[in-house]
């Protein structure tokens, strides 16, 4: 190969993974966009529920005959008042955290390129075969870390505070309804006995 052939394609590819980085980040704010998005609404919409299910319960919360048992129907509005206070806290811990994921992306990528061009630029400026190799290898490492990461990003995180933030909604739920059913009746039809 001569010299003005190796500076072409050298230039070439240089360019081709500015484009690429581009494309990359592109994808990659969008995908992070996408995943954070369907927390807020997981996460919003238990808060939204279990602040409905307190507003609806508290005022008829002593005077009807409806509620058979209060222990249980205090547990599950302090379930629920649990789940508003952490699905809130989660929300805010959520955005910072993947503000700064992102900001530390863009960093790691954007020395990865300065890298690439630097690599390049060596071996514009000597093009032996040792630079060469070097320059391939540069552009393996970076192909390879771009393909994770993208393929990382789009999965969405199932993290433990979501995990027990639907438990915890979920089993407040369920206090809700023993809390309005008549022990005996439920122990009845759960066990297939007779009390």
């Amino acid at each position: 190969m001569d010299t003005v052939e190796i500076k072409k394609i050298i230039l070439e590819s240089n360019e081709q993974y500015s484009v690429l980085y581009k494309q990359f980040l592109r994808d990659y704010r969008d995908s992070m966009m996408k995943n954070m998005e369907l927390r807020w609404n997981l996460v919003k919409n238990f808060v939204v529920i279990s602040s409905g299910i307190i507003g609806f319960t508290v005022p008829v919360f002593g005077k009807t005959d409806l509620i058979k048992s209060q222990v249980l129907l205090s547990s599950a509005l302090f379930g629920l008042t649990i789940v508003v206070a952490y699905g809130l806290v989660y929300l805010t811990y959520v955005f910072v955290k993947d503000e700064r994921g992102l900001e530390k992306v863009l960093d790691d990528f954007t020395c990865r390129l300065k890298l690439l061009k630097e690599v390049g630029n060596k071996t514009l400026a000597c093009p032996t075969d040792g630079n060469l190799k070097d320059y391939g290898k540069s552009i393996s490492l970076v192909n390879e870390e771009l393909t994770h990461e993208q393929q990382q990003n789009k999965k969405l995180v199932f993290d433990v505070n979501l995990i027990v933030i639907c438990t915890l909604f979920f089993v407040a739920l369920f206090l809700i309804f023993l809390s309005v059913t008549p022990l005996a009746i439920f122990i009845k039809h759960l066990f297939h006995c007779y009390v």
